[in-house]
């Protein structure tokens, strides 16, 4: 369209744009569609192709939004500051707003608002570049003259063009024209920003046309700069936020973050439609709100950062020196406006005179809008917006090097101007934040940043934050910051505000910030001029600052540093010396200063026993302990690279660094620390804990050459520090450690130190090795050094010491035992031992003493000897792992005050890694009598803690002995009431330990082990003391009664016996002892001899035993029952007499059997190993069932069943129908190893099996009997009627069937037709047809023939493996006259009638008068039968169990059999002496009177012949012990 047309009608219009949508202009991303070159990126207007937009021709008619009501412009004007003269060059292209109206009007073509967009795509389709740029040019320069009302038509089309056509606005002179848009025009009124529509506009045009162009012109910065110095119309504006972002990115100044930002709030002064405040022409709010929603429509992409970039890079000089020569002149004209308030009043003075008059009226306007020369606030914002723009432009570019120098020296004036305090504010953090390179300039900007002196507090806090992000912008800004902080200090124009500065460093990086101290310091201290005085004054003020919380560990560590600097190299001695004493000054320093006021009363409190703060404490001996031990690094090995020092300095300074001098060195240089404070931080600082390190270094330094000291000072070193640190020990600090060493070497090295090395100007002859000796104060003083190590250290210098060095164990037991005699008991223990130690110490001595003056004589240019020797005393042998040396007195009296004071016994007894107690107790157990381990319990409460359980229950063992002891031996009896109150307090302990529900199961372990080993022992005292211990700590009264299924015992036995029967079981942790508990009964089973005692073993195993102890539980029943059939007999019931007790062994026993039997006929029955199968068999049932077990366990099986079933008989049934079946044959046996088959009951068990009043048992004994076996059987005693009966019947039966083999079998038939005759007397039947076989082949001439040719055996004799001994002829009637005079006894006593009695009785005489019994014995002593002796023994023990036998003291049968049992041990013979003491249990039992007298002959030949008596005693105790019980019972 043409200029001077008329407007287009209505329906041409109608196609211009797009109907019922709105045209948004995106700012992230161009939409994809016909008609856009959004997904393309920028080309050139000649080589864009044109198309037309499909949607222009079918689009309706545009709906165009209301105008809104504005108000008229402001005539008020002011003449704008032309910026183009800083354009380089001085030219104005396109500086100023007016260069655009003179240089396009040419090409400017200007069309109506409404046909804009189609003229614009017209000239695009027919290529034709010039209108376009004339159409736009005209558009822009119309929009630009209606800025204050601008066209909706026109904006919009603008907006559309650019949203389809960006490329359109790319050229020259477009960007020229949309930039024009963003500067201020003259015309407009300097009260109001006024509308900013046309600014947001036209930035997100540009945005739009250059979001993909990596490359911006220069243009933009300059429009950026123009109104970010003058009104911020459009640079703060939310809406351009992404286009003035990437405009900054030419500045390279980091951002302030969000956190700080928010501290520092500009945002008040930024401009807003809604903030003009002036009647200025603008668009109402909702011409902004639609326009906002115009230019966001299409924002559902990413965020406009995500667009950043730096667009400028080819051109980064030429726009930094813009901003930079900018900014300059910005300044320059800013100071004249800062006119002093006094001067213009001296003007205001002088305005009388007319040459003044005309001097300050061109300025008055100037002066006018400065805010500080004015009384009253303006109302104008141009002089307030003015200052406070330049500051945040400045805040901007601070990103630039140039700029920071230009702003640094005005920040203090700016930031204490009130009206520019929060811009000033925002400018010093961009400031800082951008100081990040660490160049010379940087460097300087920080120096004038320290020199700035802050008035306010809120200022200066934030300040304070500026510089704290200024310290983490480069790693090296700290270090120049703090330095040039404590150099200002020092000087005579020190900032007041160097220690918060100081303080905000440290808060910043506090163990860096220490180290870079250090540095700073030792620079001082190594300048020509002493600093030390200054440094230390600073140093406590500083620390003071801080409130003490700075690194001093690292501080310290810091100053130690090496320096291999030329410019230290070169520095003479005498400052390297003064460097170095002042280096160490600085050391101590910091050790009192880390005595902080938070320590100080942690320390008074602790005196008053508030141990609350310990902890504050403990922490200050650490960093104490570290500081020495650092100290010692140094002096090890920097100090003797970097400097030449006397011996004596290098010791002065090293004593000085542990803190060994007197107080008086620390203060001489300033007085300082003050003097109601030197002890207390002298002795915190010398009683801290010791590190390992430390010690190791100084006896490293010792055995060196190279380092001035010498060997014997570094044990004294060693010696002092190791005692102040001991001190530090208490028991409540096992979690701190004061001594702590983990490497061995130490000993060794330690032990070094104390070698005598003798002059090297002395040659030894050739060939001669000298001995190791020692310097003998040296030498004792590390073994004490030693002790008192291996204390603290139980696991590796205690136990390697125990092991290893003898001296150190001997000194160990010392403290332990806290007697202090040489040598101790362990090493002694008895008076033969003791004399041949001392026999091998005086050869030892004596060898010494010939080698040191052996070797003195090489050394010596005289005769050695004795008398003159200056060695002999000095030196000692070196050889700590040969035998113990004895101490001097001197030594010993100080390990008995150190370990007074140092408690140093408790801490080896404590110890349970190694047990060295234990140790002790072991040794010393059997041959003393530990009074020590009283004194150990007795000598403080929390001993019983320390102490382990074993030690605990050993002093319990042996309390009550103890007690008996002190209570025979004096009578007071406050003794024996605190010797019961620590009984009672140690057992209490030990149960609180089993009932402690979170208790270890080991503790519980160790302690039912200790008491149940005592179980097993043969003394009967230390079983019996065991058992009332164990009652004494395991029964406990219950609260609250817990069902249980108690063991089947009688009710006073379960409650003699509850410990095992019911509580043991209550115990938490018992599970874990249950198989511990189950072996040791086992075992005690074996040992022990009281029947109620074994009683309840046999109740507890029956009721608690598992399945995999069954098997071991059944044989050690089993050799119970076969073997010890003297305990049997208490044990089980008798023929007739039946107690609940009795009744219940049996029924626990039988038990035990039947869930044996039932396990190992089962599939789950385990096998044996190959060494078990010697006398195992396999047992097979008729029923399949198959089993393989012990021979003893089917004997023992068959035993029990002999007794008669119990009151419960089922397990009695079944182990009766199982070996005894009614229907099925019996069992059959085969040997595991061989497979042959074996004989289940042999002859000595089937006589018992004949005995018994079971039936079945009975026939079955008799089944298939040999005519041998029934004559050897029938001869027996104690079988009731009924069986002899049955006996008779088959030897009827044998008499019919093999009557050859049975006369063969029967040795006297006059005898046995007379003992035939007695039974049947008795009441039995049958035998007749035998007694007639007996009386067919009798001899006419002996009718009546006597029972001396009687053989009679018994349950003993029968057994197989004695079936083939035979009685010697000579002895043999002399044997048969003996068992003849017993039967004939027993059947009187057994026989129910009188005439009966009487016509045995008769008998019995004759007998008798022909046989002196007891001379009987003794021949058979004296003939070597031995077996017939023991035989004969067990019969008359026999008889005196069945019968009235008298063996009454007054009885004269008793005395001639006791002479004659004193004469067998009285015989030469050893033997037949051994043999009579097997058998005295038995004759003591007999004869219980004459016991005293047995007893005392049969020690007395022990004492004799060398013999061990003690087992033959020990069970003659028990047997009479238990033979009192049973008569008491009954």
């Amino acid at each position: 369209m043409e200029r001077g047309k008329p407007p287009p009608k209505s329906g041409r219009r109608t196609q211009g744009m797009p109907p019922g949508e709105m045209i948004a202009l995106g700012s992230r991303r161009r939409p994809d569609g016909d008609g856009s070159r959004s997904a393309t990126p920028p080309v050139s207007m000649s080589e864009r192709k044109r198309e037309a937009p499909e949607r222009l021709q079918s689009s309706g008619s545009v709906s165009l939004p209301k105008k809104p009501k504005i108000g008229s412009p402001t005539p008020l004007g002011k003449p704008s500051i032309d910026y183009s003269k800083t354009i380089k060059g001085g030219s104005s292209k396109a500086g100023s707003s007016t260069s655009f109206g003179s240089k396009p009007a040419s090409k400017s073509f200007d069309v109506p608002s409404r046909d804009l967009v189609e003229r614009v795509l017209g000239a695009d389709a027919r290529e034709d570049d010039k209108k376009i740029e004339s159409l736009l040019c005209g558009a822009l320069g119309a929009l630009k003259n209606s800025r204050a009302k601008p066209d909706p038509a026109l904006y919009i089309g603008l907006m559309y063009l650019a949203k389809t056509k960006p490329m359109l606005f790319e050229t020259e002179t477009v960007v020229e024209g949309v930039c024009s848009l963003l500067r201020r025009e003259v015309n407009i009124s300097f009260k109001s920003k006024g509308n900013p529509l046309v600014p947001i506009l036209a930035c997100n045009i540009l945005m739009h046309a250059f979001l993909y162009e990596d490359n911006w012109p220069e243009i933009f910065v300059k429009v950026y700069i123009e109104d970010a110095v003058a009104e911020r119309v459009w640079v703060d504006h939310p809406k351009n936020k992404e286009f003035v972002t990437n405009i900054v990115t030419a500045f390279g100044t980091k951002p302030i973050p969000k956190h700080l930002s928010v501290m520092v709030d500009t945002t008040k002064v930024a401009s807003s439609p809604s903030e003009g405040g002036s009647a200025s022409p603008s668009q109402t709010d909702d011409t902004e709100v639609d326009l906002t929603i115009d230019l966001k429509a299409d924002d559902n992409t990413e965020s406009p950062t995500d667009n950043t970039t730096n667009r400028f890079t080819l051109i980064k000089e030429r726009v930094e020196s813009y901003i930079i020569q900018n900014l300059k002149e910005q300044l320059t004209r800013r100071q004249g406006m800062d006119m002093p308030r006094n001067l213009l009043r001296l003007l205001a003075t002088a305005s009388g005179l007319i040459d003044v008059r005309l001097m300050i009226a061109p300025k008055l306007e100037m002066w006018l809008h400065n805010t500080k020369n004015i009384r009253e606030q303006p109302t104008r914002r141009q002089s307030m917006d003015m200052p406070r723009n330049l500051l945040r432009l400045l805040a901007t570019a601070s990103g630039l090097i140039d700029v920071r120098l230009m702003i640094a020296p005005k920040l203090e004036m700016w930031l204490h101007n009130t009206k520019l305090t929060r811009p000033a504010q925002e400018l010093l953090l961009s400031l800082c934040i951008n100081c990040c390179t660490h160049t010379p300039r940087d460097v300087e900007v920080m120096g004038v940043l320290i020199k700035m002196r802050i008035k306010t507090k809120p200022l200066f806090n934030h300040y304070l934050l500026s510089v704290r992000e200024l310290l983490g912008q480069h790693p090296e800004n700290l270090s120049t910051f703090l330095k040039h902080t404590v150099y200002n200090e020092l000087s005579a124009t020190k900032n007041p505000h160097n220690m918060a500065i100081l303080s905000a460093i440290f808060q910043h990086s506090p163990e860096r910030a220490a180290k870079v101290l250090a540095s700073a310091f030792l620079s001082l201290l190594v300048q020509k001029d002493d600093y030390l005085k200054a440094v230390r004054a600073l140093f406590r003020e500083i620390a003071k600052t801080l409130q003490y919380d700075l690194g001093f560990s690292a501080f310290s560590l810091s100053i130690m540093q090496e320096r291999s600097d030329a410019s230290f190299k070169d520095l003479d001695a005498a400052t390297k010396d003064r460097y170095l004493k002042a280096s160490a000054d600085i050391i101590s320093l910091t050790s009192f200063l880390s005595v902080t006021p938070q320590v100080r009363e942690a320390v008074n409190a602790y005196t008053r026993g508030d141990f609350k703060d310990v902890e504050v404490i403990r922490k200050f001996q650490r960093q104490a302990a570290l500081i020495q031990r650092d100290s010692v690094w140094w002096m090890h090995t920097i100090v003797p690279e970097m400097y030449s020092v006397a011996q004596k300095d290098f010791q002065d300074l090293l004593q000085k660094l542990l803190f060994m001098k007197p107080v008086e060195v620390y203060c001489s240089k300033d007085n300082w620390p003050p003097d109601k404070d030197r002890s207390l931080l002298m002795s915190l600082l010398s009683e801290v804990p010791v590190e390992e390190d430390t010690l190791i270094r100084l006896l490293i330094m010792g055995l060196t050459k190279e380092i001035g000291l010498a060997p014997g000072d570094a044990i004294d070193l060693v010696d002092k520090m190791v005692k102040r640190a001991a001190v530090l020990h208490t028991d409540d600090s096992d979690s701190f450690s004061v001594l702590k060493i983990e490497r061995l070497q130490l000993i060794d090295a330690l032990l070094n130190c104390c070698t005598y090395h003798h002059p090297e100007n002395i040659s030894l002859p050739e060939g001669y090795k000298p001995p190791a000796l020692a310097i003998i104060t040296l030498y004792w003083k590390s073994w004490v050094i030693l002790l008192i190590l291996a204390a603290f250290n139980p696991q590796n210098i205690g136990k390697n010491g125990w092991e290893q060095y003898p001296t150190l164990r001997c000194m160990m037991e010392m403290v332990m035992t806290n007697n202090f005699k040489f040598p101790p008991a362990s090493m002694a223990p008895n008076d033969a031992a003791g004399e041949e130690f001392k026999a091998n110490e005086r050869q030892m001595n004596q060898l010494e003493r010939e080698e040191i003056i052996a070797f003195e004589n090489h050394l010596a240019s005289v005769t050695i000897t004795e008398k003159n020797s200056l060695l002999l005393a000095q030196l000692v042998h070196l050889n700590p792992r040969g035998q113990a040396g004895r101490p001097p007195l001197q030594v010993l009296e100080q390990l008995q005050q150190l370990n007074k004071v140092l408690k140093l016994g408790h801490m080896f007894c404590r110890s349970r890694e190694p047990d060295f107690l234990l140790d002790v107790i072991h040794q010393q157990g059997t041959t003393q009598s530990m009074s020590w381990l009283s004194e150990l319990v007795n000598s403080s409460d929390t001993s019983l803690d320390m102490l382990p359980v074993q030690c605990l229950c050993e002093f319990l063992m042996n309390a009550q002995v103890k007690g008996q002891d002190e209570a025979a031996s004096s009578s007071e009896l406050p003794s024996e009431e605190k010797q019961r109150e620590k009984e009672l307090q140690l057992s209490n302990r030990i149960q609180a330990i089993l009932y402690d529900p979170e208790g270890k199961p080991e503790t519980t372990y160790e302690i039912l082990d200790y008491f149940m080993k005592k179980l097993v022992l043969v003394q009967a005292s230390l079983r019996s003391r065991s058992l009332q211990v164990l009652d004494m700590v395991i029964t406990r009264q219950q609260e609250v009664a817990v069902p249980t299924k108690d063991p089947n015992v009688p009710a006073h036995l379960l409650e003699s016996h509850s410990w095992l029967l019911k509580d043991i079981q209550r115990l938490p942790n018992f599970d874990t002892a249950r198989t511990l508990v189950a072996e040791s009964l086992r075992k005690a089973m074996q040992i022990e001899t009281d029947p109620a005692i074994m009683s309840a073993y046999i109740a507890y195993l029956a009721h608690h035993v598992t399945p995999s102890e069954l098997s071991d539980l059944v044989q050690d029943l089993a050799q119970l029952i076969v073997e010890r059939l003297t305990l049997l007999t208490f044990l089980l019931p008798k023929t007739g007499v039946t107690s609940a007790l009795s009744d219940a062994n049996l029924s626990n026993m039988l038990q035990i059997f039947c869930e044996y039997l039932q396990r190992a006929t089962s599939s789950e029955a385990g096998g044996y190993s190959w060494s078990d199968t010697q006398d195992q068999v396999f047992v097979q049932w008729e029923s399949g069932m198959s089993a393989t077990m012990h021979i003893l366990v089917v004997h023992a099986m068959a035993i029990l069943l002999t007794y008669g079933p119990p009151k419960d008989t089922s397990n009695f049934e079944v182990l009766l129908s199982a070996w005894f079946p009614d229907s099925d044959p019996p069992p059959k046996a085969f040997l595991v190893d061989t497979s042959e088959e074996a004989l289940l009951f042999p002859d000595w068990l089937k006589l018992r099996m004949i005995r018994s009043t079971v039936p079945k048992l009975v026939d079955a004994a008799l089944l298939e009997l040999e005519p041998a076996q029934l004559v050897l059987f029938v001869q027996s005693f104690g079988i009731p009627i009924k069986n002899v009966s049955k006996l008779l019947v088959h030897l009827d039966a044998a008499a019919d069937q093999m009557p050859s083999a049975l006369d063969h079998a029967v040795a006297s038939k006059s005898y046995m037709a007379r003992l035939v005759e007695v039974q049947q007397l008795r009441g039995a039947t049958g035998g007749v047809r035998f007694k007639r076989l007996l009386s067919a082949d009798e001899p006419p001439e002996q009718p009546a023939e006597t029972e001396d040719d009687v053989v009679v055996v018994d349950d003993v004799e029968m057994k197989e493996e004695k079936s083939s001994l035979t009685v010697p002829r000579p002895e043999e009637e002399l044997w048969n006259r003996a068992v003849c005079h017993r039967q004939l006894r027993k059947l009187m006593i057994e026989s129910s009638t009188e005439p009966e009695k009487q016509k045995i009785l008769r008998q019995l005489q004759k007998i008798k008068a022909e046989l002196p019994f007891p001379n009987e014995l003794h021949t058979f002593y004296e003939h070597g039968i031995v077996h017939w002796a023991n035989l004969l023994i067990r019969h008359i023990r026999e008889l005196q169990f069945s019968s009235d036998w008298s063996c009454s003291p007054c009885s004269s049968s008793c005395s001639s059999f006791l002479s004659s049992f004193l004469a067998v041990l009285q015989s030469d013979d050893g033997t037949i002496v051994k043999s009579a003491l097997n058998n005295l249990p038995d004759f003591c039992l007999l004869a219980q009177g004459y016991a005293p007298l047995l007893l005392r002959k049969a020690f007395s030949r022990g004492l004799e012949d060398n013999l061990d008596t003690a087992p033959a005693i020990s069970e003659t105790m028990q047997l009479l012990n238990m033979e009192s019980a049973a008569v008491g019972a009954v």
